[in-house]
């Protein structure tokens, strides 16, 4: 499996709706009575936000963007300033 600073952004950001998807079941099982994850001791949403902050802060979730995606970035910024009814 290649690394994450090496994948598309759009995988990069699949993995972690993926990671945050995980963690909202946790926590609906949690408050739900079931046996708590000992990673997730927490149904406080501050202290949630703050282990999925950690999380999201892990070198697999960190990357540079490439220059294809700075130039579609920029792309599509051009486009929607010539086309302001489209963009959305």
């Amino acid at each position: 499996m290649p690394r994450a600073e090496h994948l598309p952004r759009a995988d990069r950001l699949r993995r972690a709706a993926l990671a945050l998807v995980l963690l909202s079941i946790a926590v609906s099982a949690s408050a739900a009575g079931a046996a708590p994850n000992s990673a997730m001791q927490s149904t406080d949403p501050d202290a949630i936000r703050e282990q999925v902050r950690e999380v999201m802060a892990r070198p697999e979730f960190s990357y540079e963007k490439s220059w294809s995606d700075r130039f579609g970035e920029w792309l599509a910024e051009q486009l929607s300033k010539l086309f302001p009814d489209i963009s959305g």
